[in-house]
């Protein structure tokens, strides 16, 4: 069947031809290869044969105005094609990132160029200010923006703001292996680490929903830029996490690319989020820098700022982080919280390359040492019997944990222990077990105990007990029984036993 088309021409068979609906106006789309029924033609039996009537939204989906738009650059009349599409566009009312592919039209720029419209910044674009001098943008020709109209050019993919890369059920194995699926700067990376994150898994992991920032290896001001990331509707992309959904049934959150990606830059002053904190967790005081003001707490989660010491340990780079810091010796760190730190690594035990310096104890003092001269200290009678020797010190019962994820030995190893001076047996007194019920009966008493030539005043031998005077018995008896922080009630019930019910009634004020 011959159909006259709008054009003029004439074609045998009505399918696959169109015919225009309300919004639609023929003219001047033929550059894009489409095929119009001459409006004089029309006829019922034009559509029970394959005929279709096309909206602005159906005639940007035929086959052919995507091949015009692949063809752009090439085309005898670029700019003939790009006013063809950016009326459609204008007519289909498209939101930005509605069809993607749009963002390869060929438009001109106010240089007289083309470029794709991904390419291409509005003249008050703030990316302006943002992008690198040799950032490969152009901006719109005034006269283009001027005839669609900013809403049109930035529904094609000229750039208003940053642009986002949108996608549907993305295989994030399919990612890792194929670079340059989005264009995004180290895409496949993410993807990787993604993957090391969830583990093994039986079928490839996918992404139901992904959204991604693009162009932010081209940034050059990172104040700027951080403002704008920070707001709707980018903010997104920066604080939700990503939802891997996996064969089982369970979706998994798991850091979004563009978080990842500036976890990993010098974005927050010059340098990486991860070198800051937040207010609130003291132990982190000094090892990692406030977090600079003018971004909300939520924005600086996503960005990787630092929170609490739980949390830093419980990333895969926490606790070889924690060390590199302690070893700088220009991050200032207080006793109490070395031992509060020493404590959280030996809990979390999070396996580490042994380090090279470590924060220790050096007579009482706080100081870096070379790993290879300092010690765990895993017992407190030893402290008289290694004068400058740099130790490491966590709180109790973590010394074996400590030493091992440390690779040091433990104090108790180097030291011979040897008595040398003469014990005369003795019993404990009764009143200590209203307080250590667990206490032994007898304990070898020293006129002066001399362990290793050194003066001491306890020593918890491998057999027997040793103590010099009052405050060496309570010491040893509250070590052996595991109850060294009764050490000090001890003492004072050996000193006056009479105060025992005082004693015990302030002990309960503390229950």
């Amino acid at each position: 069947m011959p159909v006259p088309l709008a054009d003029g021409r004439v074609v045998r068979g009505p399918r696959g031809l169109l015919v225009a609906a309300d919004g639609v106006d023929p003219s001047g789309l033929d550059v894009l290869g489409l095929r119009f029924v001459d409006p004089e033609a029309v006829h019922p039996l034009l559509f029970r044969l394959g005929t279709i009537e096309a909206g602005p939204r159906t005639v940007l989906a035929d086959p052919a105005v995507r091949a015009a738009v692949e063809d752009a650059f090439d085309a005898d009349d670029p700019e003939a094609v790009a006013d063809a599409v950016l009326g459609l566009v204008a007519a289909a009312r498209l939101d930005p990132g509605d069809e993607p592919w749009l963002s390869e039209l060929a438009l001109p720029g106010e240089d007289g160029e083309l470029y794709a419209a991904g390419e291409l910044l509005l003249p008050d674009s703030p990316l302006h200010d943002v992008m690198a001098e040799d950032a490969p943008f152009g901006t719109v020709d005034a006269d283009l923006l001027e005839r669609h109209g900013r809403d049109a050019l930035v529904a094609a993919g000229v750039l208003d703001g940053f642009a986002l890369a949108r996608a549907e059920d993305v295989n994030l194995t399919g990612l890792a292996d194929q670079a340059e699926t989005f264009h995004l700067d180290a895409e496949e990376r993410w993807a990787e680490e993604t993957l090391d994150r969830l583990g093994m898994q039986e079928l490839p992991p996918l992404l139901p929903e992904f959204a991604a920032v693009r162009d932010l290896e081209l940034v050059e001001d990172w104040a700027a830029a951080l403002r704008l990331l920070s707001r709707p509707p980018l903010r997104a992309a920066v604080v939700d996490p990503a939802h891997v959904a996996l064969f089982d049934g369970r979706r998994v959150a798991v850091p979004s690319y563009t978080a990842w990606w500036l976890r990993r830059r010098p974005v927050l002053e010059g340098r990486c989020p991860g070198e800051f904190r937040l207010p609130g967790d003291a132990t982190l005081a000094g090892l990692y820098d406030p977090a600079p003001e003018g971004l909300d707490e939520r924005f600086l989660l996503a960005l990787g700022v630092r929170t609490t010491l739980d949390d830093l340990l419980s990333t895969p780079e926490g606790a070889a982080e924690l060390l590199d810091r302690l070893a700088d010796p220009g991050r200032p760190v207080s006793r109490a919280q070395l031992v509060a730190l020493w404590t959280a690594l030996a809990d979390h035990e999070t396996p580490v390359d042994p380090p090279e310096r470590v924060r220790a104890v050096v007579d009482g003092a706080v100081e870096t040492a070379e790993a290879a001269d300092a010690l765990v200290l895993d017992r407190p009678d030893l402290l008289p019997l290694l004068p400058g020797q740099p130790l490491v010190i966590a709180a109790h019962d973590r010394a074996e944990r400590l030493a091992d994820l440390l690779d040091l030995p433990l104090a108790g190893e180097e030291v011979a222990g040897k008595v040398g001076s003469a014990g005369e047996p003795r019993d404990v007194p009764p009143a200590v077990r209203a307080i250590l019920p667990d206490a032994p009966t007898t304990y070898l008493a020293h006129d002066e105990l001399v362990v290793d030539g050194h003066p001491v005043t306890w020593w918890a031998g491998e057999e027997d007990l040793h103590a010099s005077g009052t405050e060496g018995l309570a010491r040893v008896l509250a070590w052996s029984t595991g109850r060294w922080e009764a050490r000090f009630l001890v003492e004072a019930v050996l000193r006056a036993p009479e105060d025992l019910p005082a004693l015990l009634s302030e002990r309960d004020l503390e229950l």
